[in-house]
């Protein structure tokens, strides 16, 4: 696989080096003026497409002059501008043509053009009816680095802090472009978060956003994207951050991280790597789950055994340094106008380990029980993933797209472990898999207001488990097992869509199949063998009505589940409604769904399994499908006001569903999946409000949550009990930027948590401060950080303090600087979390002080 990463990346350097001279930049101009007076147009939107209605790029045209670079000979000019009709011309350059076209526009005195509506504002953002375009050069403040830092304090936009992954208004971004190009597919945090703040012009929040022309022209889609334009069109950029010094008293701390980008006429590229040891995860993987983020997970089994030891990775949080290595390659070729391809590898390989204890109380009906635990562990993981996606479209009317994705993972886990001072507990574990997924795609366009899209899909995953385990004194107890879990699924599908009135009236009629088989077997006998089969008939209606916008959806679900002897056949008839309207500037949004939950697609075996961490796994045999029932309501107003406000509530409510169910004794916990026919609702609500201006920014923001749920807990075969857990969360953060040399930060997170059971409550409260303060002056700049963090009310604050001192020579490339991390040594962090039984206290090792020398190279 090195070999094969290796030569996929001397293929894309030499593909772009040649292009670079027989690539052609057109360069287009010309005056927007008004045809009755001859003056011109202050402020307009110029669309520019390829022959195929593609989309290329577009430009913000001030006070009347338009010029851009386009990559393309002949193109479509689409230009609005509010109060005048639409302007559309082909234009077709020539190489000697170098005049700037005088272009007028028609006065629209009937009709006031809704749909382009551009307005400019003083902190930098530009709000159009789809599109709304953040200029990062007025928004970014001194102590911006990465991209991602700005879009953490845009007004309505939403940055995880863990996994990286965006909201915009409420809504999950599905893609993230390039200059207008789809490069990363799904994995764009590696672009939002490698990519320097300075090479970036633009970010733009596009609602109804479809990489297929034919669907993105019937506007038939829901998605939305976000697309960085950069400065400049840049052929080759780099940025190379390289670390090293000491750290925990050795002097062998290195780091090394990577970001190039190829940008040229027939391929767009973004490569990723590095290596470090210093206890940081710098690939896209989830090391609790060790998944991927290409979309065919979204359909993927649970695995049986868990995949590896916890890796908490949250800042100032690592357990233990590590040995990592990542590559990312992300390509998109144009071989021809009609024929692109996207490529994205992945090579990660890394092995860490870990040294935790922990102290559980179960606060039980007329018992207390207290058990404790001290384990290590060591785990090294190998993971390779490939995909190749390709769009051809030989007209206007078609598009064919594929795409396939090959995806291998092996990882060893060992752990040795003392139960209750007493019992020791060994245990050896490897796994394996191999998940490949294949997805053909055809729209065909029927005529100007309809299209058919037909879809198939195959998913089919192998994984292997071997685990050996070892009970010491007092007890003399081992056992060897392997087990083989395999899943295929087909999913086949007949998309019509119609546009009935455009955007007022669209109609989506789809009929699917879906087949799935999962057996899980062990070389003596067959633990489990699952299938199903599911028929469902779709009718969505969509549109808008000036102000008002909604999406009405009813599907009938017909499925025939078989789970080892048990057989059910159901049918669902499922609703979506999702209403919005304007009304003085303010966006109201209501939903509700009435939608299966696909949790009960995981495994269901029908005897034991011993796990890891003495645990004895038992899993219900049922054929039942869970029920959701959700309403949600949305309240906000535009993100371009210096005031933005996002006030969200949720119910949901499930008729049944699965559970886990804890059983406790002397020596071991069991724990135990089961259907549990009892209700659950949970009510949540958030308050976001943004105070933003060019020098200043103030984020405030409030999340409530309560839930209760119908759990049983066994002790000895009774059943206890009927659980109510709450949380409450409120959070401040400040941002300045004022005095252009100063930027100070100071953000705090207080949750507190409530779990009563049978009238005991139990709470927790857990609090996080951060406070930061930036400084330049001329070519220097001073970083100073202090975070602090209380995981429960009997556990003691724990500090933080890092510092960084930065310079960057006068017209240089390079900026070197000195960090500090965790200038207070501290050496093991403990928390508290509750259960739905009782509570656990963790002390966790980590990463102690360390001191660097960086060097960052940006070209």
């Amino acid at each position: 696989m090195v070999k094969f990463t290796t030569f996929l990346i001397l293929i894309i350097c030499f593909l772009s080096m040649p292009h670079r001279s027989l690539s052609q930049v057109w360069e287009y101009k010309a005056n927007i003026l008004n045809n009755t007076s001859g003056q011109r147009i202050q402020k307009s939107i110029a669309i520019f497409e390829d022959t195929l209605g593609n989309h290329l790029t577009f430009s913000n045209v001030i006070n009347g002059v338009l010029q851009v670079n386009l990559p393309v000979k002949k193109a479509n000019l689409i230009l609005n501008a509010f109060g005048f009709h639409t302007f559309q011309k082909r234009i077709d350059f020539t190489a000697s043509e170098k005049k700037i076209e005088q272009i007028y526009l028609r006065k629209d005195t009937t009709y006031l053009l809704r749909e382009v509506l551009v307005k400019p504002l003083n902190k930098g953002i530009y709000d159009l009816p789809d599109t709304l375009i953040y200029k990062v050069k007025d928004l970014k403040i001194a102590s911006d680095r990465k991209i991602e830092d700005v879009l953490k304090r845009l007004p309505g936009i939403e940055v995880d802090e863990t996994s990286g992954q965006i909201k915009y208004r409420n809504k999950n971004i599905s893609t993230v472009l390039i200059d207008g190009e789809n490069v990363v597919d799904r994995n764009y945090t590696l672009a939002t978060k490698n990519l320097s703040v300075d090479d970036i012009d633009e970010v733009q929040a596009i609602e109804h956003f479809s990489e297929n022309s034919i669907i993105s022209e019937l506007g038939s889609s829901n998605e939305v994207a976000l697309n960085l334009t950069f400065n400049k069109k840049i052929t080759i950029s780099n940025n190379t951050d390289l670390s090293a010094g000491v750290i925990e008293d050795m002097a062998n701390a290195l780091g090394v991280q990577s970001t190039t980008i190829l940008n040229s006429k027939r391929i767009k590229s973004l490569i990723n790597g590095g290596f470090n040891n210093l206890g940081e995860n710098n690939s896209k993987i989830n090391y609790n789950s060790f998944n991927s983020s290409d979309k065919f997970y979204d359909s993927q089994p649970e695995r049986i055994f868990q995949v590896g030891g916890a890796f908490l990775n949250t800042p100032r949080q690592k357990i233990s340094r590590n040995n990592q290595k990542t590559i990312d390659v992300s390509a998109l070729l144009k071989f021809h106008k009609n024929l692109k391809v996207r490529i994205n590898s992945m090579g990660l390989n890394d092995s860490y380990g870990a040294f935790q204890k922990n102290t559980t109380l179960f606060f039980l009906p007329d018992l207390v029980l207290e058990t404790s635990d001290k384990y290590a562990y060591q785990t090294s993981v190998k993971k390779w993933d490939h995909s190749i996606y390709t769009k051809f479209q030989p007209s206007r009317d078609f598009i064919l797209e594929g795409t396939f994705s090959n995806n291998t993972s092996n990882i060893d886990y060992s752990s040795n472990q003392t139960i209750n001072s007493m019992f020791g507990f060994q245990s050896n574990k490897s796994s394996g898999w191999n998940d490949q997924f294949l997805e053909l795609l055809a729209t065909l366009k029927l005529n100007k207001k309809a299209a058919l899209q037909i879809n198939s899909t195959r998913l089919k995953t192998e994984s292997d488990f071997t685990l050996a385990f070892e009970y010491q004194t007092p007890l003399s107890f081992n056992r060897e097992q392997i087990v083989h879990q395999a899943s295929e699924t087909y999913r086949n599908s007949i998309k019509l869509i119609q546009v009935f009135l455009p955007k007022y009236l669209i109609s989506e009629t789809k009929m699917s199949q879906l087949s799935i088989s999962q057996p899980i077997t062990t070389p003596l006998k067959s633990l489990s063998s699952y299938q199903e089969k599911e028929l469902a008939l779709t009718q969505n209606f969509k549109g808008k009505f000036r102000a008002f916008e909604y999406n009405l959806e009813a599907s009938k679900t017909q499925n025939k589940i078989r789970n080892s002897q048990i057989f059910n056949a159901i049918d669902l008839l499922n609703y979506q409604v999702s209403l919005g309207y304007k009304i003085q500037g303010q966006q109201v949004r209501y939903a509700y769904k009435k939608l299966p939950k696909t949790n009960y697609r995981g495994f269901i075996v029908s005897d034991t399994l011993y796990l890891d961490n003495r645990n004895l796994r038992f899993d219900s045999l049922s054929a039942n499908i869970p029920v959701e029932q959700s309403h949600s309501l949305f309240v906000n107003n535009s993100p371009t006001s210096n005031f933005y406000y996002l006030f969200g509530l949720y119910y949901s409510k499930v008729n049944s569903d699965y559970f886990n169910i804890t059983q406790i004794s002397s020596l071991s916990t069991f724990n135990k999946n089961a259907w549990i026919d009892q209700p659950t609702e949970m009510i949540s609500s958030n308050l976001e409000m943004n105070y933003f201006v060019k020098p200043l920014s103030i984020n405030v923001k409030g999340i409530i949550d309560w839930n209760e749920v119908s759990l049983p807990l066994f002790l000895n075969q009774i059943i206890p009990t009927r659980v109510k857990s709450s949380t409450f969360h409120w959070g401040f953060n400040v941002r300045t930027g004022f005095l252009k040399t100063i930027s100070i930060l100071n953000q705090v997170d207080v949750y507190s948590n409530t779990i009563s059971n049978q009238g005991n409550s139990t709470v927790n409260t857990t609090l996080k401060n951060q406070f930061g303060l930036y400084y330049r002056k001329k070519q220097a700049a001073i970083r100073l950080v202090m975070q602090s963090f209380k995981y429960g009310p009997t556990i003691n604050l724990l500090h933080f303090l890092d510092a960084a001192l930065e310079v960057n020579p006068a017209k240089s490339k390079f900026t070197y600087g000195l960090k500090a991390n965790n200038l207070l040594n501290n050496t093991s962090k403990n928390y508290l979390m509750l259960s739905n039984y009782g509570q656990t206290s963790f002390e966790n090792f980590i990463i102690g002080r360390s001191i660097l020398a960086t060097v960052t190279i940006g070209f």
